[in-house]
């Protein structure tokens, strides 16, 4: 096992973060606290902590050693490497190696001709359609049955010139032009297959580890879109380039337009070959300088640390990984890119981690603690009434029923407005998702499609999708009316309950809906627009499913919020109800209990007194995911510290 394979196995921090998790989950249970929602939720970060996948995404254009750099530093072993490297032999389909439990060990391609209209669509459009793809079983203990199943990712074929410039391999308007030995019998060479997924029980992936291997963003028939969104979602980006020819022209633009808009601190720039430099004429204090000259002039270029740059020779490494000689694998300074990027991946995942779980859990434990003061606050109060208990006791505790009452009346009052309101939600709710209705939807796009086949002229194509994008963005207007009116009327309600109730400070989660109005609107394609038809089509194409996405994200975002709309005023209703019955039942014994009432203040003290432990235990979690989020990586001396915790004894 390679010191990447090391550190990520030993030093997962997710993982600690979800021991932490588990923790208060467990301190909850302990403690009196097992409400369901509660629960619910904690399942649901959990599971999502259990599924965490963490993207590396490998950039380069061709012949810059990626190949060779993933064998070296993810897979290399004696004599082993998994990934073709063959010079003058570059990939050209986008690989991902995966291990997925429930998916058969194998290679998943996707041929670059297929039949059909699906020759026209891209890999996103077709990638969830298995009859497209072809599945080739391997044994993964056989390391040559595996490289030559992997072989299979450099397969060509020769095709002629019009399904070559339909995948991208012969279009002359954008100077992409196949070489005289790519041309056989007026027929082009282009790659076998576009897309591969490798599924395979390496160790490295079964930590939750994807390695997304892209081909240039320059070369011919590249499906830029494809590259971009396995960009949006890396946990690091690793960006190959070689030492032998420094950074070029292309390399310089895939950088600008697209990888310096990534988190710049989730970047690692390989300088690859860095072997070609090593000079017997010449002093290691020499060829260092040079070495480091170069790296120095590459994060200048790309505005970036130097210590972001790494030198490395991926051959040498796997070499010396193959011979065990510890010497050249120093030399060939693949540790220290390891290291890094581990470090990059851990951060970058566990900051995903965060943002979708860290907070939820603060939020519960927010609720948990302000119904801890609320018990401290009442026993308190009840406390302080008892010690201060006189003659007058029977006509004050006749004023505090009478209270009760009243606030019973309220609560009644408010649990009906609640079930007029959540009607009403539900009834709005119902005619939001008919407007966001998928499947008409997919109607409008199927006879777009149908009648845009049919149209022998671009300019009747264009107007064809402006009106499927007026009628889409209508109808999206039509829903975020609904929604519109919903979010009034829970407004409303929130005061209402305030009032009631007589609280302060409930809040409710408010719609953006108008980030995914301008994201449809900039979906179009402007109308002075002008290229050819399959160019015009595969445009359309990609904003059609662009526009779908915006409506499905709509349609979960807002199902989402009409589910939690209510939970606040719930748990306050709750929360209230709880105290009324046990002010009530307290108020009934304090009157038919007066000889004993020495007695009840000591139980009241030693309530305060969990209380106080129990807000201290919440206040703890809480200043711990804060630490966690701060520092971006669990600060966790030992997990016994949660145990300790949960000491506190429940209440008898």
């Amino acid at each position: 096992m390679n010191n990447l394979q090391k550190q990520i196995t030993n030093e997962d921090y997710s993982k600690e973060f979800g021991q932490l998790i588990e923790g208060i989950s467990n301190w909850l249970e302990t403690n009196g606290f097992p409400d369901k929602k509660i629960r619910e939720h904690i399942n649901q970060f959990e599971t999502r902590l259990s599924r965490q996948k963490r993207n590396v995404v490998l950039i380069a254009e061709c012949s810059s050693g990626k190949s060779a750099l993933l064998n070296s530093t993810l897979f290399g072993g004696p004599g082993y490497s998994l990934l073709p490297s063959t010079p003058g032999h570059s990939t050209r389909c986008t690989t991902v190696l995966q291990h997925e439990e429930d998916e058969p060990v194998g290679i998943h391609l996707l041929p670059t001709l297929v039949s059909g209209e699906a020759l026209h669509r891209s890999i996103s459009e077709i990638e969830h359609h298995r009859e497209f793809w072809e599945h080739i079983p391997f044994d993964a203990d056989d390391r040559e049955h595996v490289a030559k199943a992997m072989q299979l990712t450099l397969e060509t074929e020769f095709v002629p010139p019009e399904y070559a410039t339909v995948r991208g391999y012969n279009n002359r308007e954008e100077d992409i032009l196949p070489k005289k030995t790519d041309i056989v019998d007026n027929k082009i060479k282009i790659p076998k297959y576009r897309h591969a997924i490798i599924n395979i029980p390496h160790v490295l992936l079964k930590q939750g580890i994807r390695i997304i291997d892209t081909p240039g963003l320059s070369a011919p028939g590249v499906e830029s879109d494809m590259v971009l969104h396995a960009l949006e979602s890396a946990h690091a980006a690793v960006f190959v380039l070689s030492c032998e020819r420094g950074l070029t022209l292309s390399e310089m633009n895939v950088w600008t337009n697209h990888i310096r808009k990534y988190p710049r601190e989730n970047v690692l720039v390989v300088m690859n070959k860095i072997d070609l430099l090593w000079d017997d004429r010449k002093s290691k204090e020499e060829i260092d300088r040079e070495i480091d000259s170069r790296a120095n002039g590459i994060a200048r270029l790309l505005d970036l640390p130097v210590e972001q740059v790494f030198p490395v020779s991926a051959e040498k490494a796997l070499e010396a990984r193959s011979e065990h000689d510890q010497a050249l694998e120093s030399a060939s300074g693949i540790t220290r890119f390891e290291l890094a990027l581990e470090d990059t991946v851990s951060r970058s995942s566990f900051r995903n981690i965060l943002g979708n779980a860290g907070f939820g859990v603060s939020s519960i434990l927010q609720v948990v603690q302000n119904i801890l003061r609320q018990r401290h606050d009442v026993t308190g109060a009840q406390t302080e009434n008892l010690k201060k208990h006189t003659h007058d006791q029977l006509r004050a505790s006749d004023i505090s029923l009478r209270k009760i009452r009243r606030e019973r009346a309220e609560m009644k009052y408010a649990a009906e407005l609640m079930a007029q309101f959540k009607e009403y939600l539900n009834k709005g709710h119902d005619r939001f998702l008919e407007q966001l209705d998928l499947s008409s939807l997919d109607r409008l796009i199927a006879r777009y499609h149908l009648e845009a086949n049919n149209h022998l002229t671009t300019a009747g194509l264009q107007q064809d999708m402006q009106d499927f994008q007026h009628q889409a963005t209508r109808r999206f207007q039509t829903a975020l009316s609904h929604v519109s009116s919903l979010e009034s009327g829970l407004s409303e309600l929130y005061r209402k309950m305030e009032r009631t109730l007589n609280v302060s400070g409930l809040s409710m989660r408010n719609l953006h809906m108008d980030v995914y109005l301008d994201t449809l609107k900039s979906h179009g394609i402007p109308a002075g627009y002008r290229a050819e038809k399959r160019i015009l089509t595969r445009k359309h194409a990609s904003a059609l499913t662009k526009i779908r996405n915006v409506y499905l994200q709509a349609t979960d975002d807002v199902s989402i919020w009409v589910r939690n709309a209510l939970v606040p005023l719930e748990l306050e209703l709750k929360k209230k109800r709880s105290q009324i019955e046990k002010r009530l039942e307290n108020l009934k014994r304090i009157r038919n209990q007066d000889s004993e009432l020495v007695d009840e203040i000591k139980v009241l003290e030693s309530r305060l007194k969990i209380h106080r432990q129990r807000n201290n235990a919440v206040a703890y979690f809480i200043t711990r995911l804060d630490e966690i989020t701060r520092n971006n990586r669990p600060d966790i001396d030992s997990i016994a510290d949660l145990h300790n915790m949960g000491d506190v004894k429940r209440e008898i």
